[in-house]
């Protein structure tokens, strides 16, 4: 592993000597800034994580993105679907409405024994 440095990335550079990890930094004022195993590793570490909380963040934001899409495609349909349910709720309140003002006379009955507006009661009367 001796002499082995990975790319260099946004000013780290990565050296293993000895199976030791050292990184040194070179800030925006051109300052070196070294460190050493143990705090070379969780430098090391820190700098793959925040790669990874970025890779998360993205993906996050779009997934968040596609399910917006989702809700909204969501709401135009219910929204496109309002005018037809209320349309057959307003059928079925006619339908019942005019069920309900069919004459019934329950004293009288017909030929078939059936008593007049009441289709579903067999009478004898």
């Amino acid at each position: 592993m001796a002499g082995r440095s990975p790319k260099p990335t946004s000013g780290l550079t990565c050296q293993y000597n000895n199976s030791k990890l050292a990184i040194t930094h070179t800030d925006i004022n051109g300052r070196q800034i070294s460190f050493r195993a143990p705090v070379a590793e969780r430098y090391f570490i820190l700098g793959r994580l925040s790669l990874l909380l970025q890779n998360l963040q993205k993906k996050h934001d779009d997934i968040r993105a596609c399910n917006d899409k989702i809700v909204k495609i969501g709401v135009e349909m219910k929204n496109s679907l309002g005018p037809i349910k209320d349309g057959l709720y307003i059928e079925k309140e006619k339908l019942s409405n005019n069920t309900a003002m069919r004459p019934r006379n329950f004293n009288a009955a017909d030929e078939t024994g059936m008593e007049i507006g009441d289709d579903d009661v067999v009478s004898g009367i």
